[in-house]
């Protein structure tokens, strides 16, 4: 269907059809650069935003089995087995007092819990973890305050946490993942680190989230907190968790940061020498990194485009 002074539909769109056809043939490398640099465009968008969406659930996961309802205090700012940054290498640790404290003033605290972060060297020397013929250098040594495995929900596939008794005794007891003794049972078992002998008393199933497909605490031993402060002296890094009365974790997050200035000697004016967080706030923290490698990423595929 045509009017009067117009061309017909089928020669408006035959003709640039023509004159782009025409160009594929005679600018072929210019043509093929041309749908590789959309390809690769197109492709890389998709993959980062399918990475970042998998990291996040993984992520988000890895925190919420931590315990939503839980309050985690650290005297530095981010993970406690990075570097302190050069405004933060002065603070005291926390104190392994401060537990009991805590849930003695809390009323709005459930529990609270301690993990203690051993470094992976000592006295110049590399921890090492045997088991028979098994062996790891790689493997994570921290120290667990009774109650901190139940706040964080960690699950047992065989044994048990450890009793207060052991703790208070220093008992030369372990609680494992898999990485040293595989499949087959651990439990009576023992293992030898930094030149003591340890009993294995619990087995811990394999965590749910992580980074990567990895979880840091699937290759952690894990001591009485007593334990590793009388083999390893007095903590350097203490992650104090605090898990809130159901529904009240905000009410719990306020408390804990009176008590704790009060603990640490701060005054009304002086700033907080500690950190406080959620698993909500971890997880949004890294939501916003990931959104802005997002747009880096879209921008870098449309320059490409």
């Amino acid at each position: 269907m045509t009017t009067k002074g117009a061309r017909p539909l089928f020669q408006v769109v035959a003709e640039p059809a023509a004159l782009a056809v025409s160009a594929l043939r005679t600018e072929r490398a210019r043509s093929v650069l041309a749908v590789a640099g959309i390809v690769i465009g197109i492709v890389t968008v998709v993959l980062v935003a399918s990475v970042l969406a998998n990291v996040r659930n993984q992520i988000a996961q890895l925190f919420r089995d931590l315990g939503t309802e839980n309050v985690f205090a650290f005297h530095l700012t981010g993970d406690p087995y990075s570097q302190p940054s050069a405004a933060e290498v002065e603070r005291e640790p926390l104190d392994l007092r401060f537990v009991p404290a805590l849930k003695r003033l809390g009323t709005t605290i459930a529990d609270v819990g301690a993990q203690v972060i051993v470094p992976s060297t000592v006295g110049g020397q590399a921890l090492v973890a045997r088991a028979g013929s098994n062996e790891s250098d790689t493997v994570l040594v921290e120290g667990v305050s009774p109650t901190l495995l139940d706040i964080v929900g960690a699950e047992f596939s065989r044994g048990r946490p450890f009793t207060d008794l052991e703790d208070r005794q220093a008992a030369r007891v372990a609680i494992v993942s898999r990485a040293l003794f595989g499949s087959e049972s651990p439990l009576g078992r023992t293992l030898t680190l930094a030149g003591d002998t340890y009993t294995v008393v619990g087995e811990l199933q394999q965590r749910r989230g992580g980074f990567f497909g990895e979880n840091r605490q699937d290759n952690v031993l894990n001591l009485p907190a007593g334990t590793v402060r009388q083999r390893f002296g007095e903590p350097e890094r203490v992650v104090i968790y605090m898990r809130a009365e159901p529904g009240r974790r905000a009410a719990a997050f306020g408390e804990a940061e009176a008590i704790l200035r009060v603990l640490r000697g701060l005054g009304p004016a002086a700033p907080n020498d500690f950190t406080l967080s959620t698993a909500d706030q971890i997880i949004a923290t890294f939501d916003g990194l990931s959104a802005r490698i997002g747009l880096v990423t879209v921008g870098l595929a449309g320059v490409g485009l």
